[in-house]
């Protein structure tokens, strides 16, 4: 099959007098394997493997930041941790990630990551 997976999207922005138009589409993508993993995981401030439960390759990911407060990094370890997503407080966010061994790691306290990994 093809196309498993139908991603929708909207961006707009309005600030004082910068405005931009809405960009709105969906992106429909492949997924070899019918396999997900979901969770919510307590993330200290040292970097840490998300669990991924049997995934083998890490697809798709859907993050949302449970904390009131503070902020998270997603990235991985390539001889020390390397952030490439920050999700602040309560912002969530989807991408297809590069590495099937995602790290993450909070800002100055514990917080909650819920979140969705879809096998590739």
């Amino acid at each position: 099959m093809a196309n498993e997976i139908l991603l929708n999207y909207n961006l707009s922005l309005t600030n004082g007098s910068l405005k931009r138009s809405a960009v709105s589409g969906n992106v429909q993508m492949d997924q070899a394997t019918a396999r997900a993993y979901g969770d919510v995981q307590a993330i200290g401030t040292s970097a840490e493997t998300l669990a991924k439960g049997s995934i083998g390759t890490v697809g798709v990911c859907e993050f949302q930041n449970l904390d009131a407060t503070n902020f998270v990094e997603i990235g991985f370890d390539d001889t020390g941790f390397k952030s490439v997503i920050k999700l602040k407080a309560g912002e969530r966010f989807v991408v297809r990630l590069s590495t099937s061994a995602p790290q993450a790691k909070a800002d100055t306290a514990s917080v909650e990551l819920a979140y969705t990994m879809y096998e590739d």
